[in-house]
């Protein structure tokens, strides 16, 4: 007999069983877990052999961890807050003029507002289609010095690869 003992604060997100056992005290179990709407997973090995049996609620989110990139790609420093906005403006104001050393340290998080700066000038806003993002990397990457003597700049996102 299979006695099924749900904790006081439901804090569990499901219940793993092992096999082998009584088909029937799986059913017990899948009826009982119905109740507290929960996801039951049993599994079941003997070698190379696997078994696995998944019992789902009937309205349970599935999340998809693969989605499509033009959905999700996001800058997230469209708001830079005024600290950090004074912080980038004051180590990239003579970003041209400085030595390959200085510029291969510059914090990439100051680089990326650098060219978001100088890519809404260019278009007015922020890059939003999934091309505009690509064309931004790009940017971005060919601002990277690599012609220099120590083989490129010290900051390895910043690299062209």
């Amino acid at each position: 007999m299979l006695y099924v003992r749900y904790p006081q604060n439901k804090e569990y997100a499901l219940i793993i069983y092992t096999l082998p056992f009584d088909p029937r005290t799986q059913e017990l179990l899948a009826r009982a877990n119905d109740r507290h709407h929960k996801p039951i997973i049993g599994v079941h090995s003997a070698g190379f052999y696997s078994y696995f049996r998944t019992y789902l609620p009937g309205a349970f989110p599935i999340v998809e961890t693969h989605p499509d990139s033009t959905a999700t790609t996001d800058l997230r420093l469209l708001k830079p807050w005024e600290e950090l906005k004074d912080f980038a403006a004051s180590l990239t104001k003579d970003i041209e003029t400085l030595s390959d050393h200085e510029h291969g340290h510059i914090p990439y998080v100051v680089l990326l507002l650098y060219y978001l700066e100088k890519w809404k000038e260019a278009h007015g806003s922020v890059p939003t289609t999934y091309k505009e993002k690509t064309a931004f990397r790009d940017m971005v990457r060919a601002g990277a010095r690599v012609d220099n003597a120590e083989g490129g700049e010290e900051n390895p996102l910043c690299r062209a690869t």
